[in-house]
């Protein structure tokens, strides 16, 4: 009787044991927001973001932003995440208008795989545009996004703010 006892406990340890171990695998990790400010000259990063890098890019006073010029520009930012996980990507854009038209597609990418073709934010107004970026895409580690605004941009686009954030 106090052998069944003994293994009875040691079973009931074990399912213990293995319950919690389920349960922190299951819980993901929280991501603190991590963003890159774009309203002043000197670009600003913080949080999970290592770098970032542009060319076709140019800082404009006059909207207190900086711009995706209209033939190609690109953002190229790192950042590292704990653990394979989604994340939800803001960004705050402002289409730029000639002729009352904006025509400044962009496309996302994350090392190197596309996830984002955005062919029609024409919104004239500074706006958050979030995208779910599915944890298939991702690691636990370094990843690299970039955004690149298409050549057949006829119009800039402005960027204001990168937010990187759990879903």
């Amino acid at each position: 009787m106090k052998r069944l006892t003994t293994v009875m406990l040691i079973l009931i340890l074990l399912a213990g044991v293995q319950a919690i171990a389920q349960d922190t695998q299951s819980t993901p990790p929280t991501l603190a927001p991590s963003y890159v400010d774009f309203s002043t000259p000197q670009i600003n990063k913080h949080g999970i973001i290592n770098s970032f890098d542009f060319t076709g890019m140019i800082f404009r006073p006059d909207y207190n932003t900086w711009s995706f010029f209209n033939d190609g520009g690109t953002l190229t930012v790192t950042f590292t995440l704990p653990e394979t996980m989604p994340i939800k990507l803001s960004l705050k854009l402002c289409a730029a208008l000639v002729d009352e038209k904006a025509n400044c597609p962009i496309d996302i990418q994350i090392d190197g795989e596309s996830v984002v073709s955005e062919r029609f934010d024409t919104n004239p107004h500074f706006h958050y545009v979030n995208y779910d970026i599915d944890a298939k895409h991702l690691h636990g580690g370094e990843n690299t996004l970039k955004i690149d605004l298409a050549m057949d941009a006829t119009t800039q686009m402005f960027i204001k703010r990168l937010i990187i954030q759990n879903q």
